[in-house]
């Protein structure tokens, strides 16, 4: 008999967003779905658990870009060539046949894990016009040429294996460091070392720039000081825009690393204020997380139906 999995407190940029994005949503997202995989979870909880693993068209392209992106990268540290039009017809083939599984529900009967768990406008039957869905397909493709276009591909195509420390790695559950005793979650799509010894992280995006991108790959830099002992001071980084074709290049000092131990600091502290307990990690009752005042945003929450009905499965909320 296993372990039982503890939900632990834990903090990285995308729990954060989740937070000041709805707090509502985020309770339903880290607590309230917890134990949901269990066969004998309350009806509610496994709902909840079901729904958490959908996502939204934009940031089921950001994911495919990326993913795109890391086996590129594995390829070339391999001396596998990559073909561009290759490449772009098998993301095309493969958001295809996702795009059918989740519009025809089999995924809501697949009792196997799976990276893909549908998509949020299928379940909550947002209406979406077929120029939409190809706009959303164009974001990717126009992303992957850029990124194929640009330098990127040549300077990491000349590194040697040993010089990449991280490769938009898989294994989550690993990529963390701690600070200040809270496991800080980092995933950085790639780290490397040039020649000189200097450490690179870049980070390619599908979005648009926005100032925790910033936060974001400070703390990458972290993650890279505990994880391989080179030092966060000094860390060259590029935020790399691919749909805007702009690129942002910073280097870490120590004001950078002090504005993101401020604004990590800030950040837990509002989660933890949602706890009944730190220790235990045990949040307070749903009432207590505020529901988002952006109505519009809504529809494309995985939990939207959740939360407006009030309750699942004739299970009364707590």
């Amino acid at each position: 008999m296993g372990l039982k999995l503890e939900n632990l407190f834990s903090w990285s940029k995308s729990r954060h967003e989740k937070f000041v994005s709805c707090e509502r949503a985020y309770f339903y997202h880290y607590y309230l779905s917890w134990g949901g995989w269990e066969r004998e979870a309350p009806p509610r909880v496994g709902r909840l658990y079901a729904l958490k693993k959908l996502t939204n068209r934009y940031a089921w392209a950001g994911t495919v870009v990326h993913e795109a992106i890391r086996e590129s990268l594995l390829k070339w540290l391999s001396s596998q060539p990559v073909h561009t039009e290759e490449l772009i017809e098998r993301m095309r083939n493969r958001m295809r046949q996702e795009f059918v599984a989740s519009r025809s529900g089999l995924l809501k009967k697949s009792k196997a894990k799976a990276p893909f768990g549908g998509l949020v406008e299928h379940e909550n039957q947002v209406e979406v016009s077929a120029e939409e869905w190809r706009d959303n397909w164009q974001t990717v493709e126009t992303a992957l040429r850029h990124f194929m276009d640009s330098a990127w591909p040549r300077r990491l195509q000349g590194c040697e294996p040993q010089q990449v420390l991280e490769a938009d790695s898989k294994d989550f559950d690993s990529a963390y460091f701690i600070l200040d005793g809270i496991r800080v979650f980092a995933m950085p799509d790639v780290a490397f070392v040039d020649k000189s010894g200097g450490v690179h992280i870049v980070d390619w995006k599908t979005g648009s720039p926005g100032e925790t991108n910033v936060e974001q790959v400070v703390g990458y830099a972290l993650f890279v000081e505990a994880r391989h002992g080179l030092p966060a001071l000094g860390t060259h980084v590029s935020l790399v825009y691919l749909n805007r074709q702009e690129e942002v290049a910073l280097t870490i000092d120590e004001v950078a690393i002090e504005k993101f131990r401020a604004f990590f600091k800030a950040s837990t502290a509002a989660m933890q204020a949602k706890l009944l307990d730190v220790g235990s990690n045990t949040a307070l009752g749903e009432s207590y997380f505020e529901k988002t005042e952006v109505r519009g945003r809504c529809v494309l929450c995985p939990f939207w139906k959740a939360c407006e009905a009030g309750v699942l499965e004739g299970q009364q909320a707590s």
